[in-house]
């Protein structure tokens, strides 16, 4: 299979063309076969017939193509889809021969369209010697991100990291590091110099430490996640207290996964395990608790991030891909989704302004939304592979992302 690459850059956009085609030579016209268009074994030629493109109007999307002589091809099905494999396309139009373009006038910023185009028969089946044509296309947003810094590698020295999976920075500019295999929270400085790490708790090793948040005073609270419990430290790293045990019951956790504090100090532990959200004082007593598992409001499958803002709680409602939003109390106040079909969100933050930030593990990107919900930016895809840790500091200039599987954490500054 031959691939081809154009770009075309201005401002705020990216095009890109993946142009392919299919041919099989060795079958009669006459004994058409039925191709499975979404089948990536499918045998491509390395011309393009087509000359497909596809260019910005406005929010639409124009995509043209000029078809071959070919007697054979009696109409076309145009196919969209927000996944390069095309597993699950939408189907935009049906056209005859002699249409040679489509507008697409509903795509929606920061999402990334696949289009194909399939050359049919006069039965309307993709036959033995019919060609097809694929576009991708990225609809731009009104911001724009970019790294400015990346941090770490692989290892387990100082500043290496095996399985990054949240990140956060404390008022004096120290960065708080969850070094997941290496049983460990590393303490850095902003130019990534080393300053220290903490791997137990009460006499008890750190086993998969998961998510970070640093309260008013500069506390910082871990998910011990594979202890089943919730750690307190002070500004220092000195150990000041943990709850949790495995279980069921008020105070017990099956693998939890996140954390944050409110502005009067409470604490709020995302149960994953149990999908579920316990309550707690400062102090660590037990507050009250909400959720359980479904796909209804106030349920949740497999949550995986958390965040408090302006009296409300975020959470990543990951396996129901959505984010849902509660009162402080576990009222059930929204529910929506902005994201592109298999989606998966793992983390969740908001900065003082009430914009919303999502990282969408699946897509390897970072989702902005304004607070009523318009998606503003959209940025991370190509430079980050399966992240699952995002903080983001109070104006919402600078978001850290842990880039979990790669071992490192990148920091996007608003353009």
């Amino acid at each position: 299979m031959m691939k081809r690459r154009w770009c075309l850059r201005g401002p705020g956009l990216v095009l890109s063309l993946a142009v392919f085609l299919g041919a099989c030579a060795e079958e009669k016209p006459d004994a058409p076969r039925r191709l499975n268009p979404l089948d990536p074994a499918t045998e491509l030629a390395e011309t393009n017939p087509f000359g497909a493109t596809a260019e910005i109007e406005g929010q639409s999307v124009r995509i043209r193509w000029q078809p071959p002589g070919m007697t054979e091809i009696a109409g076309w099905v145009v196919l969209r889809s927000n996944l390069v494999s095309f597993l699950i396309p939408d189907t935009l139009a049906t056209l005859d021969r002699s249409t040679t373009s489509l507008l697409d006038a509903d795509p929606s910023p920061g999402k990334t369209y696949y289009y194909k185009i399939l050359a049919t028969d006069r039965l309307g089946r993709v036959s033995a010697g019919a060609h097809l044509a694929a576009v991708q296309v990225r609809i731009p947003t009104a911001e724009d991100y970019v790294v400015t810094q990346t941090w770490g590698a692989q290892g387990s020295g100082p500043g290496e990291m095996e399985v990054v999976r949240d990140v956060a920075v404390d008022g004096e500019c120290r960065v708080w590091v969850s070094d997941v295999n290496n049983g460990r929270v590393q303490i850095l400085s902003c130019s990534w110099d080393y300053v220290g790490e903490i791997v137990e708790a009460d006499g008890l090793p750190l086993s998969s430490p998961y998510g970070l948040a640093i309260d008013g005073e500069g506390s910082l609270y871990v998910v011990d996640t594979n202890n089943h419990r919730v750690v307190k430290y002070n500004a220092s790293g000195v150990f000041l207290w943990s709850v949790g045990a495995r279980g069921t019951g008020p105070s017990q956790f099956q693998f939890p996964r996140d954390v944050c504090v409110d502005g009067d100090g409470f604490l709020y532990v995302l149960d994953t395990g149990n999908d579920r959200i316990q309550k707690f004082t400062a102090e660590g007593a037990f507050q009250r608790e909400w959720g359980g598992r479904g796909p209804d409001e106030g349920w949740f499958d497999t949550p995986c991030g958390l965040a408090e803002a302006r009296g409300s709680i975020f959470v990543a409602d990951s396996y129901n891909m959505r984010i849902q939003v509660f009162t402080t109390q576990g009222e059930f106040q929204s529910s929506w989704n902005g994201f592109d079909d298999h989606s998966l969100p793992r983390a969740v933050e908001a900065d003082t302004t009430g914009n919303v930030f999502v990282l969408d593990s699946a897509a390897g990107a970072v989702h902005k939304f304004a607070p009523d919900g318009a998606l503003v930016a959209y940025f991370g895809t190509g430079d980050l592979g399966n992240p699952e840790g995002l903080w983001v500091n109070p104006d919402g200039d600078s978001i850290w992302v842990a880039d979990t599987y790669d071992h490192r954490v990148l920091v996007f500054e608003r353009q």
